[in-house]
């Protein structure tokens, strides 16, 4: 499995727990609930990277399909490794005089290892 090896700007990582919850209205009574799954983690990253490393991370999200393929995924907050995709199909990154690109990914854990 592919490693995402690339660090985020670590003063805006914005990190999510996301539960999985079935809810049931029944006619008569109170509602049921059931848990599905997680909780499941979702990174928001934003990088500033060279032109060199912003080529290195578009490549690997091609090679990846975009949200298609699984990767593992270091967080740099908690220091553990983490089984995610890419939640978008889609990138896009803003280049500032052909020497700095910006830009954001989201990641969202598939299982935990």
């Amino acid at each position: 499995m592919e490693n995402f090896r690339w660090v985020p700007d670590t003063s805006l990582i914005t990190v999510t727990d996301t539960f999985d919850t079935l809810i049931s209205q029944m006619e008569i009574g109170p509602e049921e609930r059931k848990s599905i799954s997680g909780p499941k983690k979702e990174w928001t990253l934003t990088f500033r990277k060279d032109r060199v490393d912003a080529h290195e991370i578009w490549d690997f999200y091609i090679n990846m399909q975009g949200s298609f393929k699984m990767f593992t995924f270091r967080c740099p907050l908690d220091g553990k490794e983490y089984v995610v995709r890419f939640k978008e199909d889609k990138l896009s990154r803003k280049v500032f005089w052909r020497k700095v690109y910006e830009f954001g990914l989201e990641l969202i854990e598939v299982y935990q290892k």
